[in-house]
């Protein structure tokens, strides 16, 4: 009986897991940050979200946030750009 009610157990929670991470996806906003008049990769750029979230760019100028669905806005700065 015991080894029936720990798989029914292991079961269980295996199916609610299942459940919470198909309502949990995340998406992905990716891109590259470039100088608009060279084309050169801008590294150390602040990408902003609305929410709190954000990333910095690589050396290449990109950068990657996971989000959850919805809009948003996204904010680019760069020190000494305008």
């Amino acid at each position: 009986m015991n080894r029936t009610l720990l798989f029914g157990l292991l079961v269980s929670l295996f199916m609610i897991l299942a459940v919470c991470n198909s309502y949990a996806q995340k998406h992905r906003i990716y891109g590259t940050i470039t100088d608009s008049k060279v084309g050169d990769p801008l590294y150390g750029a602040n990408i902003l979200i609305s929410e709190g979230l954000g990333a910095a760019t690589d050396f290449d100028g990109k950068f990657e946030i996971l989000v959850e669905d919805g809009e948003y806005n996204l904010q680019v700065s760069y020190i000494s750009y305008k």
